[in-house]
């Protein structure tokens, strides 16, 4: 996350830009780094991330008990034509 970002702040711009009403201007919360073919990156564990086009992220869990929690799905749509389904709610427990 970017210095200075409030918590409650990207909560609200994640729940609008979930009812597909505005789009996530995620570069305002979250930092981003240039990557190239064959550049490598540790994400720590609890580390909110995402990829970019033409990127892959290879995740390890030890645990069958942890999940990954999708905050933002990028405005893709489902096959019902909304949003498709986020974990939000779960991200502020």
């Amino acid at each position: 996350m970017k210095d200075g970002v409030r918590e409650s702040d990207l909560i609200g711009a994640l729940e609008e830009a979930q009812t597909g009403a505005v789009k996530l201007d995620a570069t305002r919360y979250v930092n981003t780094f240039p990557a190239k073919k064959h550049d490598h990156f540790l994400i720590p564990s609890g580390t909110v991330h995402c990829s970019g086009a033409d990127s892959m992220i290879l995740e390890i869990s030890l645990s069958a008990y942890i999940f990954t929690f999708k905050l933002w799905d990028w405005g893709r749509l489902g096959l019902d034509g909304k949003p498709r389904p986020v974990h939000i709610d779960q991200e502020k427990k």
